[in-house]
C-alpha cells in the first residue's frame, strides 16, 4: 500500500482529548459543537451509527484522505469498495460542512447514478433512519440528473455528456469516479477550473475582516482563524496505461507531494502539501472483503499485465497484445471534436454494418455484435460511430436491433460472419422486417479469387444496393483470418480505422432532441427498466461505453503459430478459461475485423469502373 501527502506538519489537534477534558453539564451550544466535532473526527463511529455499516481501516483512512486533501487520488484495484467509500465521504462532507455543493461524475452516466444509489442504500436501509432523517425530502431522480439536499448542502449525480452545463451547478466538490475513462479536456476545461475559484467569497471577505479586528482588539489570535474549506477534486480509478492520460495526472500529484522546495513560476512557495495519493492493490483487502480463491480465479482469467492494472494497481506500458492499445488511442478522435457517437446517421454519409452473431441464450454466451462503420470516402477512412453487444439475448432483440439499425443509418454495406448467416434468413422472413419493408440479400462476392482484381469485378456486378443485395458473407478460413487481422493492424498504424468520439455539450444536447423510436430497444439489462427521456440520455451514454469496449476487446488478442504453422487470434488462454457471465470477450473485435475487412472490398468495389455499357455510338469529324 502506498498512501502519499496524507500525514503533513498540519495535523489537526487531538479532539477526543480536548473533549475528554469537558465536564459538569454542558451549554447548548457546546454540547452540540462537541458531539460534532467528536463525530467528524471519528468517523467510523458516525459510519456505524448513522448506517450501521462498519469502515475497514484502509476505508477510513481513505474517506480521511478525501476530507483533508483538496487534491485526491485513489489508484485501486477492483472491487476494492472505491465507489462505496466515495459514496460514505460525499454524505459525510455533505453533513460536516453545511453549503457544501457535491458533483458526482463519472464517464457513464450508469456509474454516476451507482455511486448515488449507495448514499440511497445507506440511508434507507434498516440501520439508516439516523442519515435519512437528515435528507430535505426524497432524492430527485431526473433524467439528466439525480440529487439529494442534506442539510444547507447538495449531493447531484451527472452524465458527463452536458460537459457545459456543469459550470452551471457551480460544484465545489468534484467527486471524479472511473477517473481513467473521463476526457482530458473536460477535466482540465470544465472540472479543474472550478478549483481556481473560492466559494462565498463575499462571506469570507466578511469573515477576515471581522477577525482582523478582534485579532488587533486582542479578542483573538491568528491561530484562532476560521479554516474555510477548499474546494476539492477527488479522483478515483483503476491503473492505466502510461501514455494516457490519468498516468500524467498521477505522476504530476505525486511530483508534488515528494517536491523539496516547491515555488512556482515567479519564486514564491507553493503548497504542496494539498495533494495526496493513496494506490493500494488487492492484497490491502481484509480477507472477509476479498476470497483468496477469487483472486485467485481472476488471476488465471487475465493476462498479466491487465491483472498488474486492474487488481494490483500497477501502471503498464500497452496492452501486450497483437494490436498496440497505444495505437488505438491515437486513432480515436479527441472528445469535444467531430465525428462523435451516431445513434442516427447524419443525412449525408453512408455506413457499413459488420455482424457477428450468436445464437446462444445463455448469459455467459459469446456477444452478439453488430458494428456501425461512418465511410470516408475522402480519405479511404472508416469510423467506429456505433455498437452493440448483447450476450444472451433472445432473437427478437437482435432483430429488433438490427431493424432499428438499418431504419435509423443509410446502411450500404453489410459482412457477417458466414457460420451466422441464417440470422439474416431469419430476419428476412420475419414480420418486423416485412412490416418496416426491410430486405437484406448477400451477393456472390469473390475477393478470395487468386486474380484479387477479377474477384472484384464479379463481386461489383452481383452487388446491388437497389436490391439490397449488400451482404457479404465472409468465412473465416486460417488465411483469411491473417490477412483480415494484419489489414487491421495496418489500419490502426496508418490510422484509416477511427474510433468516433462520446457526444458531449451541445452534440449531446442535440442527441437528446432527437424522435428516437427506441422505447422496445434492448441492449443490456438496466435498458429494460428505462423509459423516455431516460432511456434516451442512457442510449447515448452507452455508446461511449460501447465504443471502448470495441477497443478494449481489440487490445486482448494475442497471435500463435500452431505446430503446422497456422497463426491463430484469440484472448489469452488464461482469459479463454473463464466461464462466467462477466468474461472478457472478443466479439466486437471480430465485428471491427470484418468491419475493416468489408470497408477495404466496398472501396475496391466501388474504385473499380463500371463495366463497359457495350457499343457506343461516334461520328467523326
Amino acid at each position: 500500500m502506498r498512501f502519499e501527502g496524507y500525514f503533513n506538519n498540519n495535523r489537526p489537534e487531538n479532539v477526543n482529548q480536548e473533549i475528554l477534558k469537558l465536564h459538569g453539564k454542558l451549554d447548548n451550544d457546546v454540547a452540540k459543537e462537541s458531539l460534532a466535532a467528536f463525530l467528524r473526527n471519528n468517523l467510523n463511529f458516525t459510519v456505524e451509527l448513522m448506517t450501521g455499516n462498519t469502515l475497514f481501516p484502509f476505508q477510513e483512512m481513505m474517506i480521511r484522505g478525501m476530507f483533508q486533501k483538496d487534491f485526491f487520488m485513489a489508484i485501486a484495484g477492483r472491487a476494492i469498495s472505491k465507489s462505496w467509500s466515495a459514496a460514505m465521504f460525499c454524505w459525510l462532507y455533505a453533513l460536516f460542512t453545511p453549503g457544501a455543493n457535491i458533483g458526482i461524475i463519472s464517464a457513464s452516466f450508469r456509474q454516476s447514478r451507482q455511486l448515488f444509489g449507495y448514499i440511497e442504500k445507506f440511508a434507507f436501509s434498516k440501520d439508516g433512519a439516523m442519515l435519512s432523517e437528515c435528507f430535505n425530502g426524497a432524492p430527485a431522480h431526473r433524467a439528466d440528473a439525480w440529487s439529494i439536499d442534506i442539510g444547507k448542502s447538495k449531493i447531484t449525480a451527472l452524465p458527463l455528456g452536458v460537459g457545459d452545463k456543469l459550470r452551471g451547478f457551480r460544484f465545489n466538490v468534484m467527486v471524479l469516479d472511473e477517473l481513467l475513462l473521463i476526457p482530458e479536456n473536460i477535466i482540465n476545461e470544465v472540472i479543474l477550473p472550478f478549483l481556481a475559484a473560492n466559494s462565498d467569497p463575499i462571506v469570507r471577505t466578511k469573515v477576515y475582516n471581522e477577525e482582523t479586528n478582534l485579532i488587533r482588539a486582542g479578542q483573538m489570535t491568528e491561530e484562532e482563524r476560521t479554516k474555510f474549506s477548499n474546494n476539492k477534486f477527488v479522483g478515483l480509478s483503476s491503473a492505466s496505461y502510461k501514455f494516457e492520460f490519468l498516468y500524467k495526472l498521477y505522476k504530476k500529484y505525486v511530483d508534488n507531494i515528494y517536491e523539496t522546495n516547491p515555488k512556482d513560476e515567479n519564486g514564491k512557495f507553493r503548497d504542496t502539501s494539498t495533494y495526496g495519493v493513496m494506490q493500494f492493490s488487492h492484497e490491502i483487502a481484509p480477507k472477509f472483503l476479498y476470497n483468496e480463491d477469487n483472486i485467485n480465479t481472476f488471476r488465471n482469467q487475465m493476462s498479466e499485465v491487465q491483472f498488474n492494472r486492474e487488481f494490483n494497481s500497477i501502471f503498464t506500458d500497452d496492452s501486450g497484445g497483437f494490436f498496440s492499445k497505444r495505437k488505438m488511442d491515437l486513432c480515436t478522435i479527441p472528445n469535444g471534436e467531430s465525428p462523435t457517437i451516431e445513434i442516427v446517421d447524419d443525412k449525408k454519409s453512408k455506413y457499413i454494418l459488420a455482424i457477428d452473431p450468436s445464437w446462444s441464450k445463455a448469459e455467459a454466451s459469446d456477444h452478439f455484435a453488430m458494428t456501425v462503420l461512418k465511410i470516408d470516402n475522402e480519405n479511404k477512412h472508416g469510423i467506429v460511430v456505433h455498437n452493440y453487444a448483447v450476450a444472451g439475448g433472445q432473437f427478437q432483440d437482435h432483430l429488433n436491433y438490427l431493424t432499428y439499425l438499418l431504419k435509423a443509418f443509410n446502411i450500404v454495406y453489410i459482412v457477417i460472419d458466414a457460420s451466422g448467416s441464417w440470422f439474416l434468413e431469419d430476419c428476412n422472413a420475419s414480420t418486423v422486417f416485412a412490416l418496416n419493408k426491410l430486405k437484406v440479400l448477400t451477393f456472390n462476392h469473390d475477393f478470395d479469387n487468386i486474380n484479387y482484381m477479377e474477384g472484384v469485378r464479379k463481386s461489383k456486378y452481383d452487388y446491388s444496393l437497389a436490391e439490397r443485395k449488400i451482404c457479404q458473407a465472409q468465412w473465416f478460413s486460417s488465411s483469411w483470418l491473417k490477412l483480415a487481422n494484419e489489414r487491421l493492424a495496418a489500419c490502426f498504424d496508418h490510422r484509416s480505422i477511427k474510433f468516433a468520439s462520446a457526444a458531449m455539450d451541445k452534440k449531446f444536447e442535440e442527441l437528446m432532441h432527437l424522435d428516437l423510436d427506441i422505447e422496445h430497444l434492448i441492449y443490456d439489462q438496466e435498458s429494460k427498466s428505462l423509459k423516455d427521456t431516460a432511456k434516451k440520455a442512457d442510449f447515448i451514454d452507452h455508446q461511449a461505453e460501447m465504443i471502448n469496449l470495441v477497443k478494449s476487446e481489440t487490445a486482448l488478442i494475442e497471435v500463435k503459430s500452431t505446430d503446422n504453422g497456422t497463426l491463430t487470434f484469440t484472448l489469452p488462454q488464461s482469459i479463454k478459461r473463464d466461464t462466467s457471465p462477466t468474461r472478457s470477450r472478443r466479439d466486437s473485435y471480430t465485428a471491427l475485423l470484418l468491419g475493416c475487412w468489408g470497408l477495404k472490398c466496398y472501396f475496391d468495389m466501388m474504385d473499380e469502373p463500371d463495366e463497359d455499357a457495350g457499343f457506343i455510338p461516334f461520328f467523326l469529324d
